[in-house]
């Protein structure tokens, strides 16, 4: 049992640093968010918001748009420069967005966040089409679930760490420093949340086309209940609202 854990513990931080090679544009994205939001908290003003909020909103895109790119470029080819190109047109897509939202207007409008949040919801469909692309191999049921499988793992391992050091700060308020100041508690969420990031990468197989990696099929054992559930209730909606985003 104890082998069993330490091997799946082992698994999941092993693959999240493996995730820093296999989506260095995600990260890179994911990791600029960490640093404004940690600068936000430190800061404690309201002056430059438009700036910090267009700098997140944009790079929220690049994260999720980069793991929809990646996964396609490495299904359809094994070179690493290409590769490389892509990553690099994904960190350009999100320093353009960042300048259609904070340049033409003085203030950042409800319907600029809007769009951007639904670009963002529409690239991670894509995401999950990608990872699809071969139904013999993983359908779309089985890659919906696998994405929520990550998600929720992670959640448990980064809300260990989280609570974990949030408890050590405590401890340290209340034997030795009196003083310490509440952002301490808001940078350690914003750091777990970033390290719930990495290990929901890291949970992924490796989608290189001709691998075949023995993770794919432990991310998507499913239950019968949960393949009825995608193929006919989540699916059409998230494909009726991707075409609702899309049209709006």
């Amino acid at each position: 049992m104890m082998n069993q854990l330490s091997r799946a513990v082992s698994r999941i931080f092993s693959g999240s640093l493996r995730s820093v090679t296999r989506y260095p544009a995600a990260l890179l994205c994911a990791l600029s968010i960490a640093v404004i939001a940690s600068i936000r908290v430190w800061l404690d003003t309201s002056l430059h918001d438009r700036l910090l909020t267009s700098l997140q909103l944009s790079l929220l895109f690049g994260v999720v748009l980069a793991m929809a790119a990646t996964v396609l470029v490495i299904g359809l080819t094994p070179k690493k420069s290409l590769f490389w190109i892509v990553n690099l047109i994904v960190l350009l897509a999100a320093a353009a967005a960042f300048l259609l939202l904070y340049l033409p207007v003085q203030s950042l409008t409800g319907l600029a966040i809007a769009r951007m949040i639904a670009l963002s919801v529409a690239s991670f469909f894509l995401f999950l089409l990608f990872i699809s692309r071969d139904p013999d191999s993983v359908d779309f049921s089985r890659a919906s679930f696998m994405t929520l499988k990550a998600a929720l793992i992670a959640a448990i391992y980064a809300l260990v760490i989280m609570l974990g050091l949030m408890f050590v700060a405590f401890t340290v308020e209340s034997l030795l420093y009196k003083a310490m100041s509440e952002e301490v508690y808001m940078h350690i969420a914003i750091w777990s949340a970033f390290a719930w990031y990495s290990f929901f990468l890291g949970y992924f197989p490796d989608f290189r086309r001709g691998v075949s990696d023995p993770q794919r099929d432990i991310a998507c054992r499913q239950p019968r209940f949960i393949e009825v559930l995608f193929a006919y209730v989540l699916i059409p909606l998230m494909t009726l609202l991707t075409a609702v985003l899309l049209i709006w």
